[in-house]
Parts: C-alpha cells; structure tokens; sequence
C-alpha cells in the first residue's frame, strides 16, 4: 500500500513526526478538515477508511502497509548508494 510507503521515507527524511501539525482536505468529505502531527496516523486512518468503506480487509490493508514499508526502505537504501 503506498500509505506505508509515504509514511517510511517520510520517517526517513523528516522522522517520525511532521515538524508542524499539516491539515488536509478531502473531495469526497466537502468541509471536513483532519490535522495530523505523525504520519503514522494518516496510515492507520487510511487502512481505517479502506475497510470501513468495504474496500479491503484489515488484514490485507496490514499487509499492504507492510509491504510499502519495506519496499521505500530497499529504494531509499538503494537510492543511497547511487547519491554517494
């Protein structure tokens, strides 16, 4: 899932944690702003919307999660090596 990926090069460039709170807005929610600190809660909330609209399960979103997150840690430490 690329909600896990996004959360760990976030983690990699900027830690676990954004510097200030970020707000987004959604098309689908008209109005309705959420406010986020840790990127990790985007990712629960993303897995959270997924299954609550039927979309996956939980665990194949956990797996997914997963799987993102191990796949931006092979690029970022492959991305490395060609930058130094």
């Amino acid at each position: 899932m690329s909600a896990g990926a996004a959360e760990q090069v976030l983690n990699a460039l900027v830690g676990s944690h954004s510097r200030e709170p970020f707000e987004l807005t959604s098309p689908t929610a008209p109005g309705v702003t959420r406010t986020y600190a840790a990127w990790k809660v985007l990712t629960d909330e993303n897995v959270d919307a997924r299954v609550w609209s039927g979309v996956h399960t939980r665990p194949t979103d956990r797996a997914g999660v997963r799987l993102g997150r191990q796949v931006a840690s092979y690029a970022l430490r492959h991305a490395a090596r060609l930058f130094s």
